[in-house]
């Protein structure tokens, strides 16, 4: 469902309403399982008339981990009130996706170019198996739709 939600998000992306993201160091990382996950390559998108933004980073070939903040503002969200969705896919294997639960991401920073936060929470997959995902970070530029 969650990945549903990212692909109706992106797909109304057009190119030509696309303002240029300010170039910045890019950096997405979290704990899971005892292993650091790191990466560069973080992308955001903000659908300004929603007020939401969607941020993912990829590492490797099959992990990856999504963020979807509605409301977003600087601040701290409570995901056990659905105030914003996380996940993170540790393979191409269903499985092994674990979808927040509880936890929270915090936005230190939101400017017209560039967010900026941290998070943490509990995953659960579809065999109802729960993971704890810790020391999430990220600070990126971003998209404007």
């Amino acid at each position: 469902m969650l990945i549903t939600c990212i692909i109706s998000f992106n797909s109304c992306l057009k190119n030509d309403t696309l303002s240029d993201p300010q170039t910045i160091a890019t950096n997405i990382s979290l704990k899971f399982g005892g292993y650091l996950y790191t990466s560069s390559t973080a992308v955001a998108v903000y659908r300004a008339t929603q007020n939401t933004i969607f941020i993912g980073g990829a590492f490797g070939s099959n992990a990856y981990v999504n963020l979807l903040i509605p409301g977003v503002q600087v601040g701290t969200f409570d995901l056990s009130g659905g105030n914003a969705t996380l996940s993170f896919q540790t393979s191409a294997n269903g499985p092994d996706s674990y979808v927040s639960t509880s936890g929270s991401v915090t936005i230190t920073e939101f400017t017209p170019s560039v967010i900026e936060g941290t998070f943490q929470f509990t995953g659960v997959d579809s065999l109802n198996v729960s993971r704890q995902i810790t020391e999430g970070q990220f600070i990126t530029s971003y998209t404007m739709q």
